[in-house]
């Protein structure tokens, strides 16, 4: 990602990735520790590269024991983990040294019992918060967070990359006591717009989306419905990323974006039973078009690490029967788009899936 990204190189990676070795420490602090990048950009990076809230370090000495105690000293210093709130829900916001390392927060949810939402502040400000409020850590101990020979540990990441992993970025629900997201209806009528002089017709147009919900339906495998709906939502939307729906959560498998990075991704994770517009969309089996109202916790955290979302959002669901085993969000549109038109499409990639699966059943 950083090399993508034009903050530094390959050779200054691979030196970071040797001090690590060398020293013991992490990657993410081995490239400030080498120069390759100053740890408050890296930080700045992380956060809005993996979509994870950052921590300020003012935050740290208002934390509350009874949220700092459910890590003990020990684990504190060797993970490089302060946790910093936990929501009604039971959900514990942990800022991390390096909040690549998949490793660390199997191990924090372990060992508090919590659903981990990851966080990022400078090493340097973690590492003096954990010594102000844990003390020193133990002569025993390592300082840092344990990791194997080359770089950390993420799931799902990229087998050869240069890079340190991208980790799953959760949104913060750390803010209780937020109202759900009523979705807005449409009340005026929608207007079509005429075609382009060239007949191509406007992105997210009627016309539009009557050219492509024929193509998805006639699809042959997953894959070209994915991206055909994909590609389709792309020419009208900034952002998109398709979402899996398993195991009580939201996990980011595709998208379509010049500011989002695939690795990354594919390792968003969002709890899709709490109070969110995503939660919504799933209760109610309906798009949903219109301004995201960040009146949840998940809801503004997840604005938010976008530097705040502005304009109208598309969150549609897929349906197999009566399950929504995918979620597709958009936004980032200047165009008009009609509301049949965002229903019809739903309607379009169920029913191909629904006919692919059962097309399989039946060759099988």
């Amino acid at each position: 990602m950083l090399v993508r990204a034009g903050l530094s190189s390959t050779e200054r990676i691979e030196a970071a990735r040797e001090h690590a070795r060398r020293t013991g420490t992490t990657v993410v602090e081995a490239l400030a520790a080498t120069g390759a990048l100053e740890e408050g950009e890296l930080a700045a990076f992380l956060q809005s590269r993996l979509l994870i809230p950052a921590v300020d370090a003012q935050i740290f000495d208002q934390v509350p024991a009874e949220v700092t105690d459910l890590l003990d000293a020990a684990l504190a210093h060797r993970l490089g983990a302060f946790p910093v709130s936990l929501d009604d829900q039971g959900n514990l916001t942990v800022a991390l040294v390096d909040p690549t390392d998949g490793a660390v927060v199997d191990e924090i949810a372990a060992a508090t019992g919590k659903y981990v939402v990851r966080a990022v502040a400078p090493a340097s400000e973690l590492r003096s918060a954990l010594a102000r409020r844990y003390g020193s850590p133990p002569a025993s101990q390592p300082s840092e967070p344990s990791a194997p020979a080359g770089g950390v540990v993420a799931p799902a990441a990229p087998a050869a990359s240069d890079e340190p992993a991208a980790a799953p970025p959760t949104v913060d629900a750390s803010a209780p006591g937020a109202a759900s997201a009523a979705p807005q209806s449409a009340t005026a009528a929608w207007e079509p717009p005429l075609a382009s002089a060239d007949d191509e017709p406007e992105p997210l147009s009627a016309e539009a989306f009557g050219r492509v919900i024929p193509r998805i339906v006639a699809a042959q495998t997953r894959e070209d419905i994915t991206r055909l709906v994909l590609d389709f939502l792309g020419a009208g939307f900034r952002r998109v990323i398709l979402f899996v729906h398993a195991h009580g959560e939201l996990r980011g498998r595709e998208a379509r974006g010049d500011d989002l990075d695939l690795d990354a991704v594919r390792l968003v994770r969002i709890p899709a039973s709490e109070p969110s517009v995503f939660s919504k969309v799933i209760t109610s089996k309906r798009p949903y078009f219109g301004p995201l109202r960040s009146e949840t916790a998940i809801d503004r955290a997840f604005s938010a690490a976008f530097g705040g979302l502005t304009g109208n959002i598309l969150v549609l669901p897929v349906l197999l029967r009566d399950k929504v085993p995918v979620l597709i969000f958009a936004s980032g549109t200047s165009y008009p788009v009609d509301p049949r038109s965002i229903q019809e499409l739903a309607d379009g990639v169920s029913g191909a899936l629904e006919r692919l699966i059962l097309r399989q059943k039946t060759a099988g």
